[in-house]
């Protein structure tokens, strides 16, 4: 997909006709992917805004049998008479100028019917046209497209390319406002002529939802010929102070100073850029709340403070990671979801996901990791076929060197103490990091705690050391010594061949206790430490936590970078669970960053349905990685008074009777997979809790508070349910 939209656009006294000569300039063409796709134009041709629909009566439509496309119903659709080819138009006339900044299409069921390339344009007088946005290269059938703001009578969509299909619309939403003297000339949002990608991506996300928020919609435009009474300046080059202080906040930090007219917004990085334009509006008020395309909160009629400036600002946590299990399909609401939530690091999604750092620049701190490697990659590391000619480098097992798949369900590792396995794993990881320089190398064992058996191997783990789990698993013996003794071996060759190259593994299983081999892991070696335990209460809160706790700040002493690995968000067995964590995970989150560290992975986040259900979770954990400073009461109110809105009161004591009950009784609930229990739920917490969503059902006005509401009226049902059945 291949795009541009006029972000140069000066109306002119005329509306569009007037400025047509700007209108025309593509201020933001982008390069194509390997795949045939660009992906400036998928974030912004799939915009998951709710922004205010332009009122769909009063519309004139041309042809008058695509009057269907405004019903509302997805399944009524426009279809052209014959293939789709250059010029066909659908042309739309409100009688009157209005402004115009957003247009979303959809298909309806004819999914191969979409649009292949489309332009759209706007004219005071229906002659006269002027482009708004061209899109390029189409291959998906939904189509949500914002642009700058411009003002007519007339919107039409014209095709610009062919294909052997007819055309279908089942709905057009056009977004803006009534009113064309909305268009705001005194605010400018001014970037660089040749802006990068990122640059130009941060400028669009500041200028749309300003304009959704305030009412007034500002213009992007070239620096050079921006003029306004508040000109938003991203990206200026930083001056010798400005630098020396990004530097001390991190390559995502960022400025945001104002002198006169102009307020600049400064980083060191495309990502502390986006994250400074996230600031302007998160003193609107603006909120991604959930990631679905209604999760946004725009506050309407909102009036931009810009009082305390300046203000520097950088991440609490440097690594923030939402790893799921259907990375493959993972839904690009969810994308956006962790990118405006400043979440840095996805998963392992395949497809254009995948190309999301690479669009705002490399994740920060660590850097990537090679898809499937993480947290399991020891058998991509030494496939399993390398067996039949160099069974040395496979684990022993009753006296023989065995392949990966003699134990059933897998879970064997290779031989950590083979001369050739080690030789082997540092040939290759040397091979990958020259092949890719932004990247690290995860090197983790397979999922299972299957180890070796020769007597080297087993000579690591004396004297024998006991790992006693906190979730009813059998003891085993811990092989934590022989692990990171083979790692510190591999580490440094690794940096001896390549300075500075970082090397990911974890402590996990049978190899979660910090080592007592080696008093001090080299500095190249990441170790996110899988966290066990009790999810209801923060690690430094409960006893049952205290092991934990004590394993947290050894592994400070003994690594440089250590992270966590957490599964609070691990509900696959079952989602419909409202999760009582907002305050655990804030606390938790501040404790970690006192003690150094400064990565975070959650499993299972942005898999399944379970944010579904406990929304504010979620939230609380995205804006506490990026600042702990804020208390979990705050965030948890900024949450509830958003979302829930005219039932936000009753919403918010439903919750908060569910986090007091854990933490008064207390009562912890598991690492992960999290079933109701009686004590989780008690008759007298449910009847509080039934008190609760009746008062929140019968506040609830707007259809889309009633569904949230309904949702965990649904949840507290399935606990009920499920403790009457007992499954």
């Amino acid at each position: 997909m291949k795009a541009s939209f006029a972000s140069v656009y000066e109306p002119g006294p005329e509306g569009p006709a007037g400025g047509a000569k700007a209108a025309g300039a593509a201020l933001a063409r982008t390069r194509r992917l390997s795949s045939g796709c660009c992906l400036l134009v998928l974030f912004l041709v799939v915009s998951t805004a709710r922004a205010e629909r332009l009122a769909t009566d009063g519309w004139r439509v041309e042809p008058e049998a695509a009057r269907v496309v405004l019903d509302g119903d997805v399944h009524t659709a426009w279809r052209s008479d014959g293939p789709q080819s250059p010029g066909l138009v659908v042309t739309f006339d409100r009688g009157r100028p209005v402004l115009v900044h957003r247009v979303a299409l959809r298909t309806g069921d004819a999914l191969s019917a979409f649009a292949r390339g489309l332009a759209v344009e706007v004219s005071a007088d229906g002659r006269t046209w002027a482009t708004a946005a061209v899109v390029e290269t189409l291959n998906e059938p939904d189509l949500d497209l914002r642009c700058n703001p411009v003002v007519g009578r007339y919107v039409r969509l014209r095709l610009t390319e062919s294909a052997g299909y007819p055309w279908s619309l089942a709905e057009v939403s056009l977004y803006g406002s009534p009113d064309p003297g909305a268009l705001d000339r005194e605010t400018v949002i001014a970037l660089p002529d040749e802006a990068t990608p990122p640059a130009r991506w941060a400028a669009e996300e500041l200028r749309y939802y300003l304009g959704e928020a305030t009412g007034r919609f500002p213009t992007v435009q070239a620096k050079g010929a921006a003029r306004g009474k508040l000109v938003f300046v991203l990206g200026p080059p930083p001056t010798a102070a400005e630098a020396t202080k990004l530097k001390s906040l991190g390559e995502e930090g960022y400025l945001i100073t104002r002198a006169g007219s102009q307020v600049r917004i400064v980083s060191g990085s495309p990502r502390g850029l986006l994250y400074g334009c996230y600031e302007i509006l998160d003193r609107l008020g603006v909120k991604w709340l959930d990631p679905t395309p209604s999760g946004e909160f725009i506050p309407r009629g909102a009036k931009l403070d810009l009082s305390n400036l300046p203000v520097a600002a950088g991440p609490s946590f440097t690594w923030r990671h939402c790893n799921g299990w259907s990375f493959d399909q993972m839904p690009r609401a969810w994308v956006l979801w962790t990118v405006r939530n400043r979440i840095n690091c996805i998963g392992q999604a395949a497809g254009w996901y995948a190309h999301l750092d690479r669009y705002l620049g490399a994740t920060p701190a660590r850097g990537r990791y090679l898809y499937g490697h993480y947290p399991h990659s020891f058998a991509r590391t030494l496939p399993g076929y390398l067996f039949k000619d160099h069974p040395e480098m496979f684990p022993e097992r009753g006296g023989k060197r065995v392949p990966y798949d003699s134990v059933p369900g897998g879970g064997l590792q290779f031989c950590t103490t083979s001369p050739a396995t080690q030789d082997y794993v540092v040939n290759h990881i040397v091979e990958v990091l020259r092949a890719r320089p932004d990247d690290l190398y995860s090197l983790c064992p397979n999922d299972g705690g299957v180890w070796c058996e020769c007597a080297e191997c087993l000579k690591l783990d004396e004297p024998v050391l006991p790992e006693v789990y906190s979730d009813g698993r059998p003891n085993a013996r811990s092989v934590s010594d022989r692990f990171f003794s083979f790692l510190d071996q591999i580490c440094r060759r690794v940096d001896q061949a390549l300075p500075g190259r970082r090397i990911l593994t974890i402590a996990y299983s049978n190899f979660d206790q910090p080592p007592r081999r080696v008093e001090r892991l080299p500095d190249n070696l990441s170790v996110d430490v899988c966290q066990y335990g009790c999810s209801s209460h923060g690690v430094n809160e409960c006893e049952r936590n205290a092991e934990m706790k004590r394993r947290l700040e050894e592994w400070t002493r003994k690594c440089a970078d250590v992270g966590i690995y957490d599964y609070t968000f691990d509900q696959m067995k079952v989602q419909k669970l409202p999760l009582p964590y907002c305050r655990a995970i804030n606390e938790e989150l501040r404790w970690l960053a006192g003690i150094g560290i400064r990565a975070y992975s959650t499993e299972g986040a942005g898999s399944g349905a379970g944010w579904l259900y406990s929304p504010w979770a979620y939230w609380v954990m995205a804006r506490s990685l990026w600042n702990t400073g804020p208390s979990a009461a705050s965030l948890t109110e900024q949450f509830f008074t958003a979302y829930y809105q005219e039932a936000a009161a009753p919403m918010r004591a439903y919750y908060q009777a569910m986090e007091d009950h854990a933490y008064q009784q207390p009562v912890c609930w598991g690492s992960y997979n999290n079933v109701p229990t009686a004590d989780k739920f008690p008759p007298e917490l449910l009847a509080t809790l039934r008190r609760h969503l009746d008062s929140a059902t019968a506040a609830a006005r707007q259809p889309l508070i009633r569904e949230r509401v309904a949702r965990q009226v649904e949840a507290i049902a399935f606990v009920e349910e499920y403790l009457k059945r007992g499954t």
